[in-house]
């Protein structure tokens, strides 16, 4: 199974599915003419397009071209000038028996004997990189009886976004330690296969990511790999944009299916520093600006809240945003906005997929790629929406759903004593920040919509405002379906209301003053139309 040649990949185009070979499936991205990969699974998105876009991008300058192709012979021969020692397409073949050769992400094994690993895997799934329970909708090893694209997805989606499993088992460069992740950040002109991989080649393009000082070419699984640690790759040796392999992986022919043997190695493929936080120059992952230095961003199991993406999306000064999240002029468009995706593990689990599309007006996009006022902005308004929204939810929402959860305790002389360790308020908190997720940035950019920069503090009280009504209608929802015995019912969920309503008054009180204010100017521009 050559990909260069032979059509593996199912792809749906205008209600049309096909079936075409890797070259094909570039020249129709260019054509915008993909709406989708039907075998892919979700978590394998980003995987694929990083390969993608990485891939066209290395063939691209190797040729000394800054156009895209447009037919699919134009790509097969770029592609093919990645691997001018291999005049059989051994790199593009799916399955190689010449073991001192390399196949499709397989590095060669001279001398080695994978039909004797001890893993040997039958279903395409098992080689994929989520490791799941039986709590989990997503079981391993279902895909038993595979077609060579879903080999073809595990196989990228393990060699170029593999964490550490154990010795033996390492994982890939780009990211801030084997239990880490590697995320996709990036700024799309539209939600579409063909827009974002057009728009990211040519950014790329525009890059200095020419590999011609490297001793070592962009495509590891060409170089033999014993798994020794004699044998491991200095990153520094290593072109900018690298396609690397973490496992020992080969895969044979089986009657009608294949086998993947999965071999163990000594060390990592790739040698880092000692002080080595991720820092690969991946032009779709942000930099953390922390107190250990810079290192690759990553996400944690809440996923890409709003808090989170807003520290992605604007503060600067402690994420880096990474090259392809940043907007060039004239390519912001109407139906523009970030793609944020990545898949969160821990230490010998997966903690979730998270994926969020943000769609953002063309003219803030325009801004954000910037040092511009109007960036500064931005930076400025979300975070003090992201201070108030958190001071809603635990000094505000929270005491209240204490009082009301625990009956509004008093201590011996009388006075309220809650329980803060008590974790009853949380569900409902959640339903808060659940809302805040919600409404957060379209509030954000109907509100730096307006020119004048002096109205900045009037969108932030009508925010204060919308929260403390949010968090007023969770609470009322929590007094019908919280437990409290009747006698104490109305005096509990009145002195629930009166501490959400007392804590709300002391956290925004510049709030609680405006309005105030406001009222009063209201009142005496009634009376004087009265006496008129």
């Amino acid at each position: 199974m050559n990909i260069l040649v032979d059509p593996v990949f199912s792809v749906r185009s205008c209600d049309v599915t096909l079936t075409l070979s890797l070259p094909e499936v570039l020249a129709a991205l260019c054509a915008d003419n993909i709406e989708d990969f039907p075998a892919l699974r979700i978590h394998q998105g980003h995987p694929w397009h990083a390969f993608l876009a990485q891939l066209a991008t290395l063939a691209l300058l190797a040729a000394g071209r800054d156009d895209l192709p447009t037919t699919a012979d134009e790509w097969r021969e770029l592609l093919r000038g990645l691997t001018l020692g291999f005049p059989d397409d051994e790199p593009w073949t799916l399955a190689v028996a010449d073991l001192a050769k390399p196949a499709f992400l397989q590095p060669p094994m001279p001398g080695e004997k994978p039909e004797g690993f001890k893993n040997q895997l039958r279903a395409a799934d098992a080689l994929d990189i989520l490791v799941t329970a039986k709590s989990h909708d997503v079981k391993q090893a279902t895909i038993i009886h595979p077609q060579p694209q879903h080999w073809i997805f595990s196989l990228i989606t393990l060699q170029t976004f593999q964490g550490f499993l154990g010795a033996g088992n390492y994982g890939v460069a780009r990211m801030n330690g084997g239990f880490a992740s590697r995320p996709g950040v990036g700024y799309q002109p539209m939600r579409r296969w063909g827009a974002a991989f057009m728009r990211d080649v040519t950014q790329l393009l525009k890059q200095d990511v020419a590999p011609t000082a490297s001793k070592h070419p962009p495509l590891l699984w060409l170089l033999p790999w014993s798994g020794e640690k004699g044998g491991a790759l200095p990153l520094h040796e290593l072109p900018p944009l690298f396609i690397e392999i973490c496992r020992r992986v080969r895969l044979r022919p089986e009657e009608d299916a294949y086998v993947a043997a999965m071999g163990t190695s000594k060390a990592a493929r790739i040698v880092t520093p000692d002080d080595y936080l991720g820092v690969a120059d991946d032009p779709w992952t942000p930099l953390n600006h922390g107190k250990k230095g810079i290192s690759a961003l990553n996400v944690s199991e809440r996923g890409w809240r709003y808090d989170a993406a807003q520290q992605v999306l604007f503060d600067s000064s402690k994420v880096e945003k990474a090259p392809l999240q940043r907007t060039q002029k004239g390519e912001a468009g109407a139906q523009g906005g970030y793609l944020l995706r990545a898949l969160t593990r821990g230490q010998g689990r997966t903690d979730g997929y998270h994926e969020r599309w943000i769609p953002c007006p063309a003219e803030i996009a325009a801004s954000l790629g910037s040092t511009s006022a109007a960036s500064e902005r931005l930076r400025t308004l979300s975070t003090a929406m992201v201070e108030d929204a958190g001071t809603a939810i635990g000094k505000v929402l929270r005491p209240a759903l204490l009082a009301l959860g625990q009956s509004y305790p008093l201590d011996p002389t009388g006075k309220l004593s809650l329980d803060y360790q008590d974790n009853m308020p949380e569900p409902w908190c959640n339903r808060l920040r659940d809302r805040v997720d919600g409404e957060f940035f379209p509030f954000l950019w109907e509100s730096v919509a307006q020119e004048d920069a002096a109205q900045d503090e009037e969108a932030r009280l009508l925010w204060q405002g919308r929260l403390i009504g949010w968090g007023l209608e969770i609470l009322e929802l929590a007094f019908a379906r919280t437990a409290v015995r009747n006698a104490r019912y109305f005096k509990v969920t009145a002195k629930a209301k009166g501490i959400y309503n007392s804590c709300a008054h002391k956290q925004f009180a510049n709030y609680y003053e405006t309005k105030r204010m406001h009222n009063a100017q209201s009142e005496q521009v009634a009376v004087g139309e009265t006496h008129e």
